[in-house]
């Protein structure tokens, strides 16, 4: 049985378009290489034109083609949803996708660790509902829209990864998600071919409360650098923030770390100051810290902390991430 994503009824009204007959689809992509058995798929002209996959998506297997213009070797029975504008069809999808989704949003930004922080925190709230997250790295002007147009409606959190190569790309995403809490990692060098230094990186970075309602919540590292800058960036959107880190200003502050059996152990203290453990399933304080910054999202969401410490014990970081490689040289190992 289908799990049936979108309808060309809803996917019309959601993009203006118009439908060549009605069709069912279970997912979205944007990519023939990774389509599925009836996904829409998306002819969106970036580095390639997709409209010249439309043909090799039907193959595949896919519900329906989103075009601006009709593929001239394509079948006259082929299901089609004729747009304007395929790549703000996906935006409007996203837009669409988001208002139907009632669940809990979390979007995390930052200039290291997003990935696996996003995958730490979906691991954790697995433990407490039905989780949908961004796929590998979807974090830009394609991903974000794409993850948001996948969203099942009846999950209950959704975790959002949002990046960004040059200024200005953060806020309008944002706008998208529209997340419930956001997430901000350390803030550091990374970007810099595109910033004159890390205090516009910060800036940048701080965009990602644009979305956030009054009620929402930023949850940002205190050890980031140029913090006072980024936390009066953050002030700039009136929410509120908690902080976390080694910083003994942090509100979630990290107190000790170790390593054990490939693990790393760690004593850190809430915000009400209640001391704890945990440990992740990695070796590196840099986990412990981003660790720390999910058990504030979990404590701002009045989720059950000790519950989330057993379930945060089951991540483990992708594979490629998180490694230590021994590499020969000169007959020494580095």
């Amino acid at each position: 049985m289908i799990n049936i994503l979108w309808n060309s009824c809803d996917a019309a009204i959601a993009t203006g378009g118009k439908n060549t007959c009605n069709w069912v689809a279970s997912g979205v992509s944007i990519d023939t290489r990774t389509l599925e058995k009836g996904d829409i798929f998306m002819a969106i002209a970036d580095k390639r034109d997709g409209h010249d996959y439309v043909v090799e998506a039907f193959k595949r297997g896919a519900a329906v083609a989103v075009v601006s213009k009709v593929p001239s070797n394509l079948s006259s029975e082929a299901p089609l949803l004729i747009v304007q504008d395929v790549k703000l069809a996906l935006a409007s999808l996203a837009s669409f996708g988001r208002r139907r989704f009632f669940g809990k949003v979390i979007a995390i930004t930052g200039s290291v660790g997003k990935t696996s922080t996003k995958d730490m925190l979906a691991t954790t709230l697995s433990d407490f509902g039905k989780v949908f997250k961004a796929e590998k790295s979807f974090n830009n002007h394609l991903g974000v829209p794409l993850t948001l147009a996948r969203t099942p409606p009846t999950s209950d959190f959704l975790v959002v990864e949002i990046g960004m190569s040059n200024k200005k790309e953060i806020a309008p995403l944002s706008e998208l998600a529209k997340p419930n809490v956001a997430l901000i990692t350390d803030v550091s060098e990374a970007h810099l071919a595109s910033f004159n230094n890390v205090i516009e990186i910060a800036k940048e970075k701080s965009d990602i409360c644009q979305g956030l309602s009054r009620e929402g919540l930023c949850v940002v590292s205190r050890d980031s650098q140029k913090y006072a800058h980024l936390n009066k960036y953050i002030k700039r959107f009136g929410v509120k923030t908690v902080s976390f880190g080694q910083s003994k200003n942090s509100n979630y502050k990290l107190i000790k770390t170790s390593i054990k059996s490939n693990k790393t152990c760690a004593t850190a203290v809430l915000k009400n100051g209640l001391e704890f453990f945990f440990k992740v399933n990695s070796t590196g304080v840099h986990h412990a810290k981003n660790a720390l910054g999910v058990i504030a999202v979990l404590d701002s969401l009045e989720l059950d902390i000790t519950q989330g410490l057993f379930a945060l014990s089951n991540w483990s970081p992708t594979s490629g991430r998180g490694l230590i490689t021994n590499i020969r040289c000169d007959d020494r190992y580095l």
